[in-house]
């Protein structure tokens, strides 16, 4: 998924409902024009160096700050899962812990779980290896770590 940033919203009195007819009937020719070039572009890219698209800078930095901010294996990791030579820990409880940690939320299966927790463990520098029933170089926290701003939400709630 590619994240495009987008400037502010237009208020409802901005919107031109018949843009998409008045462009078609003045523009028609540069757009196909611009919809030509671009696929050039885009071939002569893709045969230079195999990506096809340049991603701006922008993008690219959007996309990065969505997908981290929304990667609930990442936060798994974060809040549950501790790196170090000599643990081990069995997948089943790995994904045990996982689930109960999304709390009913959707979750990724075994395998694709398995395999970001792995790739997370590589780029961060640990030395994590697994088999077809346990993971070694990780094992779970005995208490779930809280963000500070989550320790402040749940500290409010228990006033209610």
């Amino acid at each position: 998924m590619i994240k495009i940033p987008s400037g502010p919203s237009l208020e409802m009195w901005e919107v031109d409902l018949d843009l998409e007819d008045k462009i078609l009937e003045s523009e028609a020719e540069g757009v196909l024009v611009s919809l030509v070039a671009g696929c050039v572009r885009w071939y002569q890219l893709r045969s230079a160096n195999g990506t096809g698209l340049d991603v701006p800078v922008a993008v690219a930095k959007a996309t990065r700050d969505f997908e981290e901010a929304n990667d609930h294996v990442a936060e798994f990791i974060h809040a549950c899962v501790d790196f170090g030579e000599g643990y081990s820990v069995p997948l089943t409880q790995v994904n045990r812990a996982y689930k109960a940690h999304r709390a009913g939320k959707e979750t990724l299966g075994g395998r694709a779980l398995y395999g970001r927790i792995a790739a997370h463990a590589a780029a961060n520098g640990h030395q994590v290896t697994k088999d077809y029933r346990t993971f070694y170089g990780l094992h779970l926290a005995e208490q779930p770590r809280v963000e500070p701003y989550q320790q402040r939400l749940v500290d409010s709630w228990k006033g209610l």
